[in-house]
């Protein structure tokens, strides 16, 4: 093989490093989706059982809310509660659609980053409200105040079953992870055994490597698939000129929480000129999310005010 050919050959390996490492990272991404879906449903579950007993877990968080909510009336909460969990009913069935999705069916559909992220998000967002309805319960139920269980449009059966359903989904999506991570470790060990590759992409290959070895033992030692170690960068690795002996430049593109959400004119419409760059509370920020159209995600919410 010519030194050419060697090269361009060495460049096709790099491409294809990079390919795996995309897919990797939206495997990861709808795998944190599953993660969210359970917990989400698992809470809603909590928020319609007739006792409104709260797991211990949860109280760190509802502790947070109940902090900032000292001073809101009883009745303002009510009120908040019942925005939240109407949204939450709403949008109660899209994420029962979500969670049907057959991973390699959105897999092999090669969906686009925004479809990826809008997936994640949607059900983020779902989970987030259903969190804060929970603890906003927490927080009446500590005050002394009787109100009715959340009524799910569908049986706690179905939800639990659901839960488990996509618990597996989950175990599956982590088995795949570990597979196609242990595929990158060989691949760059064995591109590493190249003497024909520079010093500089020797070191970005090293770093892939050592990143791959962090996250499968992460998940090895029951890490769970939200809490990856190494945030993933898309690394992409191309050669000067293919005639030389291609000296390979390394391009860093962040791809993990560094994205920007696009508005759609309806979004724009709700924030007024004088509205943006706002600095708000955490609470007068929730209250705008919560009252907000469906579409609406927390992400845009924290980009249009600022915290105090």
């Amino acid at each position: 093989m010519t030194t050419n050919q060697s090269s361009i050959s060495t460049a096709a390996e790099f491409r294809l490093i990079t390919s795996k490492r995309v897919a990797l990272e939206q495997l990861i991404k709808i795998a944190q989706g599953v993660h969210n879906q359970q917990i989400a449903l698992s809470e809603l579950a909590i928020a319609a059982r007739p006792s409104q007993s709260f797991p211990p877990q949860l109280m760190v968080y509802f502790g947070a809310i109940e902090k900032r909510m000292q001073s809101i009336a009883a009745s303002e909460i009510i009120q908040r509660l019942e925005t939240i969990e109407k949204v939450t009913e709403e949008t109660l069935a899209n994420i029962l659609y979500l969670s049907q999705l057959n991973i390699d069916e959105l897999r092999n559909n090669h969906l686009e980053k925004a479809e990826i992220e809008n997936f994640t998000e949607s059900i983020t967002d779902f989970k987030r409200r259903t969190k804060t309805a929970l603890a906003l319960r927490y927080i009446l139920q500590k005050r002394g105040v009787i109100i009715e269980a959340f009524k799910l449009p569908i049986s706690q059966e179905a939800i639990n079953e659901q839960v488990e359903k996509l618990k597996e989904k989950e175990h599956e999506c982590v088995k795949q992870i570990k597979t196609e991570i242990n595929h990158i470790i060989r691949d760059t060990e064995q591109l590493l055994t190249n003497n024909a590759i520079s010093a500089a992409m020797k070191s970005d290959l090293k770093g892939i490597n050592r990143a791959m070895q962090l996250n499968i033992e992460h998940l090895e030692n029951g890490g769970s698939v939200t809490e990856i170690p190494h945030v993933f960068e898309i690394i992409v690795l191309e050669s000067e000129d293919n005639s030389t002996n291609e000296a390979p430049l390394a391009k860093n593109e962040a791809t993990n929480n560094n994205s920007t959400q696009t508005e759609t004119p309806k979004q724009k419409e709700l924030f007024s000129e004088q509205e943006k760059n706002v600095s708000l509370s955490f609470w007068k920020r929730l209250i705008i999310w919560l009252t907000s159209p469906p579409e609406v995600s927390w992400k845009i919410i924290k980009e249009k005010y600022k915290a105090e």
